[in-house]
């Protein structure tokens, strides 16, 4: 598998939107399988070549060539066709909702959204179009760009979600009512509010957050996973190690003992199907 990010920060509207952009391929003759982990976000693919298929109740599900994947609670299994190649285009929650008409709790019981049923047919065959076209980065930032243009809702766009998500990223946030007091929002109505323009609540966002966290870090010895607990705003490591599995399908001891895991966060192929699967 190769990863490579696309550097799309002189785009000024990307660069204002997007959490993330990368092309994704599997150059060899054999399927890949890989594990995708909750990270608190929702991304368009778009398959320039081949197929993907996501596993769902035992059997895997091929995907339509321009999909919404993301708002995962837990790990996903993966496969990538035979010379496969895709871009994908990351989002977090609160600014893919200016995207659409729709409701985000729409999204979220779904593993995956055909982007046809969310942007109608015309405008995602153009997207998937001019980025098959391109031949450059600069071909596939400008048919990204052209396509949010055409899609945003600036009329959608809540200053409090924009808090939000800088208050729970940057780790100034562990709980729902510490958020709740920053927004001046009761708990009903902030979980109203992520509910509709998130996808998921607020208290699933705070940890997701924190073991996007966890993940980032090198862990060596039983202490130093007791201080990241306590690091990432836990107050006991029952509590981290239960929110961490659940997340990652792995406990926290699993996971920072595999080399194959923790030698390079920022190394997509690290997320080979066989680490998290025993």
């Amino acid at each position: 598998m190769q990863y490579r990010k696309i550097d799309y920060q002189q785009s000024l509207i990307c660069s204002k939107y997007l959490g993330y952009l990368y092309d994704l391929s599997n150059p060899s003759a054999d399927s890949c399988f890989y594990c995708c982990l909750p990270k608190g976000t929702i991304c368009i693919i778009i398959c320039l070549k081949g197929s993907y298929a996501v596993l769902k109740t035992g059997s895997w599900k091929k995907q339509p060539p321009a999909t919404v994947f993301g708002l995962i609670k837990q790990q996903q299994h993966l496969m990538m066709s035979p010379q496969y190649r895709e871009i994908t285009i990351g989002f977090y929650p609160h600014v893919f909702q200016e995207l659409i008409a729709e409701s985000m709790s729409a999204l979220s019981s779904e593993v995956t959204t055909d982007l046809l049923d969310l942007v109608g047919r015309r405008r995602a065959e153009q997207l998937l179009a001019g980025l098959s076209l391109a031949t450059s980065d600069q071909e596939l930032i400008k048919s990204i760009e052209k396509f949010l243009h055409s899609q945003l809702n600036a009329q959608k766009k809540d200053a409090r979600l924009y808090a939000a998500h800088e208050l729970i990223s940057s780790s100034l946030i562990h709980s729902v009512n510490a958020l709740c007091n920053d927004l001046n929002l009761s708990a009903s109505r902030l979980r109203e509010l992520y509910r509709d323009k998130v996808g998921f609540t607020p208290k699933e966002a705070i940890r997701i957050a924190r073991i996007k966290k966890a993940l980032e870090r090198s862990i060596d010895s039983e202490e130093r996973l007791t201080d990241l607990a306590y690091d990432l705003g836990y107050f006991d490591q029952s509590h981290f190690i239960h929110d961490f599995q659940s997340l990652i399908g792995l406990t926290p001891k699993q996971y920072f003992k595999n080399p194959n895991l923790t030698s390079d966060f920022y190394n997509y192929s690290r997320l080979q199907l066989s680490s998290f699967v025993s």
